[in-house]
């Protein structure tokens, strides 16, 4: 357990590793699990007091106390659980709360591999037109070493800002199929305008009749189900995406809109920029990162670069090369350098 440092990292969420400053909260002994079905219950007792803070404005906002859960030593990728706390199961003192278990309905997490969180495949790259509306693409990246099958997966859209989804106004979806190669791409593109040169083949293709990206603003969604969505809370939904106007349904904030020919594609690491990823050391290194904020996830191409099922990794994601140079200093004043 990890107290939320209130004056340095983040407020009210777990500082990231690279600016951790939140407190750790020795456990009085380890937790036992006891299991009833499918759920799993434990009891997490400090090992001495803490004061609760006194109120919850300015820098105490937001959350003040985070639990991480270690689910498996080996989880399973798509593997998903919930978290929730049991009514009065919170002790403070002699008070007790929630009154209800909370929350009254857990999200769904999806484990990657290794026990990544979020989904083990994540909306790469997307091109809303080109030489027509109708030249349009949307990549897909597996970020595991293994190989995901998507026989019961979807890619859904919903236009705009302000379409909302609805059991009257479901997302318009293309069913998917097959598998996706270890840290590989699967290209899905609109068979109607798709041309890239003819130089990169579709791995799905679809056609007007499923749905038109549209260049101002939408949100595309992967979901791990072929059912049309008509929530954005549904929990079938492994990773969205949004441009432009499409701030209903974005993470976070929508990422720009690309111009004809270009696309919006994902980061590598958190400090790629749009040369590193487009002619730098990034450009190769797939597209794993995801703060769940589509603005800081994504770069804007001027030109897409899609690829496919049958695109290699590079070196440094297949593993061939785990260990890369990554910087070197050179003084130039020394007469030592040789």
């Amino acid at each position: 357990m990890y107290k939320d440092n209130k004056s340095e990292g983040g407020f009210g969420y777990p500082d990231s590793p690279e600016d951790f400053h939140d407190a750790y909260l020795p456990l009085a002994s380890t937790p036992t699990w006891t299991q009833s079905g499918s759920t799993y219950e434990t009891t997490l007792t400090l090992a001495s007091p803490d004061a609760v803070p006194a109120s919850d404005t300015g820098n105490n906002a937001g959350g003040d106390y985070f639990v991480l859960i270690s689910t498996s030593n080996t989880p399973l990728p798509c593997a998903t659980f919930q978290v929730q706390i049991p009514t009065n199961r919170v002790t403070l003192d002699t008070t007790t709360f929630p009154s209800t278990a909370s929350p009254a309905s857990p999200g769904v997490i999806t484990i990657g591999q290794g026990g990544m969180m979020g989904s083990p495949v994540v909306i790469s790259e997307i091109q809303t037109g080109g030489g027509t509306t109708s030249d349009e693409l949307i990549e897909l990246y597996n970020r595991t070493p293994d190989v995901v099958d998507l026989s019961s997966w979807s890619i859904q859209y919903k236009d705009g800002a302000a379409d909302a989804l609805s059991a009257s106004s479901p997302a318009s979806k293309v069913d998917l199929s097959g598998t996706m190669p270890a840290n590989g791409f699967l290209l899905i593109a609109n068979s109607d305008g798709y041309d890239y040169g003819g130089t990169k083949a579709a791995d799905v293709a679809y056609t007007n009749a499923n749905f038109v990206l549209a260049a101002s603003g939408g949100t595309v969604f992967l979901t791990n189900s072929p059912t049309a969505l008509t929530s954005s809370t549904d929990s079938a939904i492994q990773d969205k995406v949004a441009w432009g106007s499409g701030t209903l349904y974005a993470e976070g904030t929508a990422a720009p809109a690309p111009d004809a020919n270009g696309s919006i594609e994902r980061k590598a690491p958190p400090e790629a920029t749009i040369t590193s990823m487009t002619t730098g050391i990034d450009a190769a290194m797939g597209n794993s990162y995801d703060s769940d904020d589509n603005l800081n996830d994504f770069i804007l191409r001027t030109a897409a670069d899609p690829q496919n099922t049958t695109d290699t990794k590079s070196p440094e994601m297949s593993g061939t090369n785990p260990v890369v140079i990554n910087e070197v200093y050179y003084n130039k004043t020394s007469s030592d350098h040789q």
